[in-house]
């Protein structure tokens, strides 16, 4: 379960922050569990159907005092212009190379030290991306 993986990572806590970047059920019900009281989940994947939150999890909200939060990153499917397929069909045409945007990858275990290179203004950094 993810929940105990944060909990041993990171000294018995559950995550401040959860990023839902997938737009899923899924992702969105996990969220609840990896998060403290008073925590936050953004929510930030655009979602392809309805996103469906379990009784339980809706409860988790309410018990934990948790703060949820959408982020706008994109346009997609339905909206005037749909950015994912445009960027897609670039990139299969070789107009858009994206090889060299991802800078960083990281397990778990360095994840908080990107965070700090991040935060401090590496300019280094282009994305990174967190890996398993």
């Amino acid at each position: 379960v993810l929940a105990d993986r944060i909990k041993k990572e990171n000294k018995g806590m559950l995550a401040d922050v959860a990023i839902e970047g997938t737009g899923t059920s899924g992702a969105l019900n996990q969220a609840c569990s990896c998060v403290k009281n008073h925590g936050r989940i953004v929510l930030l994947g655009n979602p392809a159907q309805d996103t469906r939150l379990s009784r339980d999890n809706h409860s988790l909200i309410l018990k934990k005092e948790l703060e949820l939060r959408g982020i706008w990153n994109s346009c997609y499917s339905g909206f005037l212009s749909d950015e994912w397929s445009y960027t897609i069909e670039m990139m299969e045409q070789g107009r858009l190379n994206v090889k060299d945007l991802i800078t960083h990858k990281r397990g778990l275990e360095d994840l908080p030290k990107l965070l700090e290179e991040i935060s401090r203004g590496n300019k280094d950094i282009c994305k990174g991306m967190f890996v398993t």
